[in-house]
């Protein structure tokens, strides 16, 4: 399956564009991150492309984009994004 298909990359922000690989956050989270081979799928898709991705690089993807989502919450609501790291 093509790669653009698998990915929304609508937004012309790529940090948005990185934050909707998880959708459906507040019903039935879906994660389209399922693996390091995904998240070098969805990287060749947005135009990143990169030799390899490991398992490491997936779990710093994911925290990456959690933090970007949670800025980005803060900054909508009118709130200044809280700067504390958050490990999972």
């Amino acid at each position: 399956m093509e790669a653009r298909r698998l990915f929304r990359l609508d937004n012309e922000v790529l940090a948005f564009r990185f934050t909707a690989t998880l959708s459906d956050r507040a019903a039935r989270p879906r994660e389209r991150l399922s693996g390091p081979d995904r998240l070098k799928l969805w990287l060749h898709a947005a135009g990143l492309d990169v030799p390899d991705v490991s398992p490491a690089d997936l779990r710093t993807a994911l925290g990456l984009r959690e933090a970007v989502y949670r800025a980005g919450l803060a900054v909508a609501a009118g709130r200044r994004p809280d700067l504390t790291t958050r490990r999972s």
